[in-house]
């Protein structure tokens, strides 16, 4: 141990004359290691690590794949309609036995939470009294909520903070107990705060306030909770496996309650429902899906995401690796004399491999502990907004596994560097290698080897990085292409929900009428409009109907959205057909509806909709107008059918999303926005607010942000891959100086010494590029789902990026070429 700290303080000080070498080492590894480790971190967090529950694993999570006919289904960030229950269908399974202790239920929501003071916006979630003795979980204070808490629908007395609002909000204030917080106007009464680091159970949300499910909604057939409605799907239902009892087992067991529950319960409210749909209705089982992550959409869409990022900070690893280990390499082969003259004078090959491994390892030691800083600080980029990842997925802390792979990373690297010209080195004979080269600095031809294989790799990877970069760019233009059905510019949005702020439905639908009125009154303004559902938001809401022309066929889904007269002149939607709404269209009136061109289509309509009905479901509507088809939830989504009905015909809508289109600049006409909600009610907090156009941006920022990222590693990795076979190729000619002054001096012309090093670098350069274009149709298929239109192995971007790996590999060779054809044939051969 003591002889191998020696060996440290004498490689210390020989690094020391070499602060520039060191630093480059340093700073080449740290990024690389850094980049990785927090990629690992996200890895870990959100997709490794379990809920911090007590026994994860035997957590389930319920789903409903099949049919809803005739019903409404609300999704959220938890899961798709498939993952969606009744609250009914919940308290009919509740009380179902067989593999389960409990079955218990929640719900994301908005919430407006206040102690008297100024409301703050906050996440809420509605939960069972279920929820926290399935999941096992003890308070951090006081009691959380139980069985007791939610046995009357529609009342609500008892709230539960979490960890991180009662400390942000009370300051940890331990007599929080019993105080009144109104949630959603409604008091409720602090009873507990869950233990430190439990924000509920969906990935990219976390809540501030538990609520308890029974509490009081908004009467409004299409607000949350619902609590008499079997065909409001809106809960997400997860249990907890009794031990010893199989997912198989329980699955069973509960499913005979399902169905029974289906064939005599909910099957005969689906009016209308043809005899396949019927059967496919009553034929449906439950499915459960491991629970211990929780429940949430987000899982498989990141997990494609990360997989990208993961290959892409991976390949950069490999290049700082494969640099590093090319300038170990040169550092290794300047010491072969040495390493010969201290082999002659005694030292053993151990005691020379000792001392070649501690100097490899001095560098990346500080490596390691400088990536930590590098992966937090990207980590904290990453939790300040990258698209697709919400900043409540994760946490902007570097794990202690990660933590320990930068240092595992590190020593591997260094024993990966250090090994093979230490191996070399200690293995040469002295006499012979003194004889051959004396102490002069050179190597052999398994270095030179080596030197070459680390270049070709390092090509490999540029290649795929900038295949995989042109890919991103095609795509980016092929969405920049997309018609988007109305007009983005010159509109301003924004959302707001009197309901968290205790306004009836019918206070809230004067509301939205004045601020329709007050808005288009605004100067400069054209015209206003608003809709329950916000365009682009990423979020619809689905509704199963059918149109009366078209009997023996199924019913079909359909985008549902309530919309204000004005809604299409606004957006610039164009009206094919028939007429738009208008005041006419209020509560009272014949039930008026709307329908695009794709709804006529699935529909078997035609172009002659005016007058058909839509029927039956949550609505009896006649088709009054047609409009052109218009992307409504995403950019890249096909445009899905859509039934536009007036907003004033129903009063119990509690949010809505508002567009003003003017010709004022931006900045001045949300100014004008702001200050007329503030006029009308001061206390109706106005959120999202924006352009349209920053609408646009936003719905495609993860492509964006995908396409940027690509970039940024793919110019780095030219970089690098260029400097690396710089120094290949000028190594290459320093060491064959000898060999190309006899060819000057035998006559060889400039131009064939040049080609020599041309050759090499073609070679290199050409089985570099096979080998990227095929890890560049990998990446690609793992970013595949950030991509449109575009196939994961596109012919130009991979030609693209042969050109520009071509280009920079030449222009690595020009100097070295160059150096070689002017050698001076005295000067190498006096120098031999």
């Amino acid at each position: 141990m003591s002889t191998f700290l020696a060996d440290l303080r004498y490689g210390a000080r020989g690094l020391r004359a070499r602060p520039a070498f060191v630093a480059v080492i340093v700073l080449t590894l740290a990024l690389g290691i850094g980049a990785n480790v927090a990629i690992v971190s996200l890895f870990q967090q959100i997709l490794l690590s379990p809920l911090p529950v007590p026994d994860p694993e035997r957590l389930v999570n319920l789903s409903d794949p099949g049919p809803k006919p005739g019903g409404l289904t609300f999704g959220s960030i938890a899961g798709g309609r498939d993952s969606t229950f009744s609250y009914p269908m919940f308290r009919d399974l509740e009380r179902a036995e067989g593999g389960f202790l409990r079955i218990a239920a929640h719900r994301l929501f908005d919430a407006s939470v206040s102690t008297g003071d100024a409301a703050r916006r906050e996440t809420g979630l509605f939960v069972s009294g279920s929820y926290f003795s399935v999941l096992g979980l003890e308070p951090a204070l006081g009691r959380l909520l139980g069985l007791e808490d939610d046995r009357v629908d529609g009342q609500a007395a008892s709230v539960v903070l979490s960890h991180a609002y009662w400390e942000s909000g009370f300051g940890a204030d331990p007599g929080i107990l019993g105080r009144k917080l109104i949630v959603n106007g409604a008091p409720l009464t602090i009873v507990g705060v869950a233990k430190a680091g439990f924000r509920g159970t969906t990935l990219g949300a976390r809540a501030s306030v538990f609520v308890p499910m029974t509490f009081r909604g908004v009467d409004s057939p299409t607000s949350i909770p619902n609590h008499e409605n079997r065909l409001f799907y809106w809960v997400y239902l997860f249990a907890r496996l009794e031990p010893g009892v199989s997912r198989d087992a329980a699955a069973a067991a509960v499913n005979a309650r399902y169905r029974a529950i289906l064939n005599d319960v909910d099957a005969p409210l689906q009016t209308g429902a043809s005899d396949q749909e019927l059967e496919a209705f009553r034929k449906k089982s439950l499915v459960l899906e491991p629970g211990e992550r929780g429940q949430s959409s987000l899982l498989p869409r990141l997990t494609g995401r990360l997989e990208m990022l993961l290959g892409v900070s991976g390949a950069v690893l490999l290049l700082c690796c494969a640099n590093v280990a090319g300038l170990m390499l040169v550092r290794g082969s300047a010491r072969t004399g040495e390493m010969a003259v201290r082999a002659s004078m005694g030292a053993t090959r151990g005691r020379l491999a000792s001392l070649l491994l501690a100097e490899s390892l001095l560098p990346t030691l500080p490596a390691a502990l400088l990536s930590w800083p590098v992966a937090w600080l990207t980590l904290r980029g990453l939790a300040s907004g990258v698209p697709g990842i919400p900043a409540g997925a994760f946490d902007a802390d570097v794990s202690f596994a990660a933590a320990l792979a930068a240092i595992g990373a590190a020593v591997l690297t260094a024993l990966a560097f250090g090994l093979f010209p230490a191996l070399r080195l200690v293995r040469a004979e002295p006499r012979e290698t003194l004889q051959a080269y004396g102490t002069r600095q050179t190597s052999g031809k398994a270095v030179q080897g080596f030197r070459t294989a680390l270049a070709t790799v390092q090509i490999a990877l540029s290649m795929a990085l900038l295949a995989l970069t042109g890919v991103f760019a095609q795509s980016l233009a092929n969405i920049a292409r997309i018609d988007l059905g109305f007009d983005v510019d010159s509109v301003v949005t924004f959302s707001i929900s009197p309901e968290t702020n205790g306004y009836s439905p019918e206070r809230s639908a004067r509301l939205f009428d004045r601020l329709d009125q007050e808005l288009a009154a605004i100067p400069g303004v054209d015209s206003a409009a608003s809709s329950m559902v916000g365009l682009l938001s990423g979020n619809a809401l689905t509704i199963t109907t059918t149109a009366d022309a078209v009997e023996g066929r199924p019913r079909r889904s359909s985008n549902f959205d309530y919309v204000s007269p004005g809604f299409f002149r606004t957006l610039g939607i164009p009206l094919l057909a028939g007429r738009d709404f208008s005041g006419a269209d209020a509560a009272g009136a014949p039930a008026a509806a709307i329908v695009n061109e794709r709804f006529a289509e699935r529909f078997g309509l035609g172009r002659d909709v005016i007058g058909r009905r839509i029927s039956p479901g949550p609505l009896d509507a006649e088709i009054v107008g047609l409009v052109a088809d218009a992307k409504y939830a995403s950019v890249t989504e096909d445009v899905a059918p859509q039934l536009y009905v007036p907003r004033r015909q129903s009063t119990t809508l509690g949010s809505s999303t508002f567009y003003v289109r003017g010709a004022r600049p931006p900045e001045d006409l949300i100014a004008a926005v702001r200050e007329t909600v503030a006029r009308i009610d001061p206390a109706v907090p106005i959120t999202d607010v924006h352009t349209m156009r920053e609408q646009l941006r936003e719905s495609i920022a993860l492509p964006r942000f995908a396409a940027r990222a690509a970039t940024a590693f793919a110019v780095l990795a030219t970089v690098l891959a260029g400097l690396g076979l710089y120094g290949v190729l000028a190594y290459s000619v320093a060491q064959r100086s000898r060999e190309i002054g006899l060819r000057v001096a035998l006559g060889a012309p400039a131009g064939r010494i040049r080609g020599m090093v041309v050759r090499q670098v073609v070679a290199m350069t050409s089985i570099g590029g096979v080998v990227g274009a095929v890890a560049a149709v990998l990446l690609a298929r793992a970013a595949r789902s950030v991509l449109y239109e575009i196939g994961a192995g596109d012919p130009v971007a991979v030609a693209a990026a042969a050109a520009v790996v071509a280009a920079v590999t030449l222009g690595a060779a020009y100097l070295p070429a160059r150096r070689a054809s002017r050698v001076d044939p005295m000067v190498a051969l006096r120098y031999e």
